[in-house]
């Protein structure tokens, strides 16, 4: 009869054992350090990338800032004219070509509008999906948070000058005879109103309506002219952004 004989096993010692258990925590340390590491370098290419769309966007915002400052700026000379003629209508009998001028501006007044549309690509993506966390530079973040928000109150302030401009169309219809514009419907053709040789007449209308016509383009003038101050305030928002980003991000400049 045979006797079999358990192998031997050579216990461990205590020492050993606190080994094996330290290498398995280290390793495990280790991979959560790296995975840590992977996070961080995703996450700060991630705001790298972030930042050089911003710059183009506010980038491509300084052109469109500028024309339409420029186009509100001479709006509002055009409302300043046709104020002045209508408190002078008011008044008296003026000469045919300046209520041909009187139509005219009326016409430019009531029919052509722009205002400042903001590059919202990467705005966009910050109130969406919380990307202000990528950002580690608080001042870049506080400035990105204000020219957001600037942009509202830029557009609450043209939604104003809309509202204010549309009652001084209404008041304006009681005193323009819009027949008159029948051979003038196109943009291209409405200086011809100008070298008409056609008499141009006002609709009869008491001198309270027409005061009342240029008080609401006064008030319509006053809340435009804010809006291009704003527009100038927020190209300064867009340049001073856009060194920061250069600057805190090295980016290269165009």
């Amino acid at each position: 009869m045979e006797v079999h004989h358990h192998p031997h096993v050579e216990k461990k010692s205590f020492k050993e054992y606190l080994l094996e258990g330290l290498m398995i925590f280290l390793a495990v340390t280790m991979g959560f350090f790296a995975e840590g590491i992977r996070e961080n370098i995703t996450k700060h290419e991630r705001e790298h990338h972030l930042m050089e769309m911003l710059v183009e966007d506010l980038k491509a915002d300084i052109p469109n800032l500028d024309s339409v400052y420029k186009y509100d700026s001479i709006k509002i000379q055009f409302i300043d004219s046709l104020r002045h003629c209508i408190y002078a209508a008011a008044e008296k009998k003026l000469p045919d070509t300046l209520y041909r001028t009187m139509y005219y501006l009326h016409r430019v007044f009531g029919r052509n509008r722009i205002e400042f549309k903001p590059t919202l690509r990467t705005l966009n993506q910050f109130e969406k999906n919380e990307a202000f966390s990528l950002i580690r530079k608080q001042e870049v973040s506080d400035s990105i948070q204000n020219y957001s928000e600037y942009n509202k109150t830029m557009d609450d302030q043209h939604t104003v000058f809309r509202g204010i401009e549309g009652e001084a169309l209404v008041i304006g219809q009681t005193i323009f005879d819009y027949r008159y514009y029948e051979n003038f419907l196109s943009n291209p053709s409405r200086k011809l109103i100008l070298k008409s040789i056609q008499q141009f007449k006002l609709l009869d209308t008491d001198k309270k309506t027409f005061l009342l016509y240029g008080a609401n383009l006064n008030f319509s003038r006053g809340v435009l002219f804010n809006y291009t101050q704003f527009l100038k305030i927020h190209k300064v928002q867009a340049k001073s952004i856009i060194a920061l980003i250069e600057k805190e991000y090295h980016l290269e400049k165009e």
